[in-house]
C-alpha cells in the first residue's frame, strides 16, 4: 500500500538548517509566510541507535538520522506503524484457549509492559521503533551529504513538499 495517500494534506513547512555561532547543526521549521514552528524533532530511535544531534554534509549518523527525521516528519501521522501503534513492540498476553497459548497485542493505548511481556513489531515489512521504514539511506545520498558543512548561519532550505514530491518518486510502502 502506498503511504502517500494517507498524508494529509496540510500548509506546507520549511525545513531550515542552521549552523550556530559555535559550530551546533540545528533545524528549525517555518510556515511559508516565515512564522517560525520549532525545531524539527528527532526520529525515535532504538537503544542501539545514535542518541544524539542533527547534523549535515558528510557520511556520519547524526546526517544520517537527520534524514530519517525530515522523511518520517514530513510523512505525519502516516509514518506510524499501524501494526504496534507506533510503541515499537507488542504485548504479550497469555490466553490458553488459543492454539499457540497467547496473542500479541499493541500497548498504544495501555502501559508499557514488562521485559517479559513484550516482544518488537512483528511487522515483516518494515517497523523502525514504532514508525514504517523509510528510505533514509537514499534520502541521505541526494540531499543531507551535499549540503555545505561549515560556516554559520543559513546553510539550507528544503520544503515538506519538496520531501513528499521525492518520496513519490521512491518505493515507500505501507
Amino acid at each position: 500500500m502506498d503511504l502517500l495517500h494517507l498524508v494529509a494534506p496540510a500548509d506546507d513547512i520549511v525545513y531550515i538548517g542552521r549552523r550556530t555561532s559555535r559550530g551546533e547543526a540545528v533545524v528549525t521549521m517555518e510556515s511559508v509566510d516565515g512564522t517560525e514552528l520549532g525545531q524539527l524533532p528527532n526520529a525515535p530511535t532504538g537503544r542501539d541507535r545514535w542518541p544524539g544531534s542533527v547534523e549535515w554534509g558528510y557520511g556520519g549518523q547524526g546526517p544520517r538520522e537527520l534524514s530519517r527525521s525530515l522523511l518520517l516528519h514530513a510523512l505525519g501521522s502516516a509514518a506510524v506503524c499501524h501494526t504496534c501503534g507506533g510503541t515499537g513492540g507488542m504485548r504479550v498476553r497469555a490466553v490458553p484457549a488459543t492454539p499457540d497459548g497467547y496473542v500479541l497485542e499493541s500497548y498504544a493505548d495501555g502501559p508499557v509492559p514488562d521485559a517479559d511481556h513484550r516482544v518488537d513489531c512483528p511487522r515483516y515489512d518494515g517497523c523502525e521503533w514504532g514508525n514504517v521504514a523509510v528510505p533514509g539511506a537514499q534520502f541521505f545520498d541526494d540531499y543531507v551529504a551535499r549540503w555545505p558543512k561549515g560556516g554559520t548561519g543559513e546553510q539550507w532550505r528544503l520544503r515538506r513538499s519538496e520531501v513528499l514530491a521525492w518520496l513519490r518518486g521512491r518505493a515507500v510502502v505501507a
